[in-house]
């Protein structure tokens, strides 16, 4: 006769690290649970990794939002179509480029895996850690980034598709994730008070 086995949620949560044991980047996710476990709200210091400035304002034209919008994924881009689309001057292209670190951040993200072995996610969290959380994620071996709304703190982040795929798997069980488990250890910990994720869904299509 079997008998059946009522396990506490920690046991549950070390159970399924121990299987993830042979999954590529797990070493990573336990050096991020052993920080999490070595937490103590005592020694905390804000460090203000994010910066707000609601009172200052930028010069900020249409033909701006235009450019804004054309090099936001790409640099790079060639300027002389750019000009004949949109028929801003030469000029005006260079004044923008030369301000754009003033007023935007600007960084190239890493996918050493490239970028369509890749998930997204987003997640809300509401926390009285928040740099903790932040410097957290930030080992995370794609290029997450963060940002606020009001006094919810958003994680944007990619996962490895062979963390979370399987053929048993659907793409909408996120709970097969590693994230999952280290944000239900920050949950256990106080470190979050609250957490929301959704999967990121977007399309592209050629334009012809």
């Amino acid at each position: 006769m079997l008998k059946v086995m009522s396990l506490s949620k920690d046991a549950v949560l070390t159970i399924t690290w121990l299987l993830l044991q042979t999954i590529p980047g797990t070493l990573l996710y336990r050096s991020c649970r052993k920080r999490v476990e070595n937490f103590d709200p005592a020694d905390y210091e804000p460090k203000g990794i994010i910066k707000t400035c609601w009172e200052e304002t930028i010069p900020w034209d249409a033909e701006y939002e235009l450019l804004f919008r054309e090099f936001k994924f790409n640099l790079r881009k060639k300027l002389t179509p750019i000009m004949r689309k949109y028929l801003i001057s030469g000029y005006k292209i260079y004044k923008f480029l030369e301000e754009l670190p003033k007023h935007c951040t600007v960084f190239t993200r890493y996918f050493p895996e490239g970028f369509p072995n890749y998930d997204s996610y987003l997640y809300m969290f509401e926390t009285d850690y928040e740099d903790f959380v932040i410097e957290l994620f930030s080992e995370l071996p794609t290029s997450p980034f963060f940002f606020k709304v009001s006094d919810k703190l958003f994680l944007y982040a990619q996962a490895d598709r062979r963390l979370v795929r399987s053929a048993s798997i659907k793409m909408s069980d996120i709970r097969q994730l590693h994230i999952p488990l280290l944000v239900d250890d920050l949950l256990e910990r106080g470190i979050l008070r609250s957490e929301a994720h959704s999967i990121s869904a977007y399309y592209w299509t050629k334009n012809f």
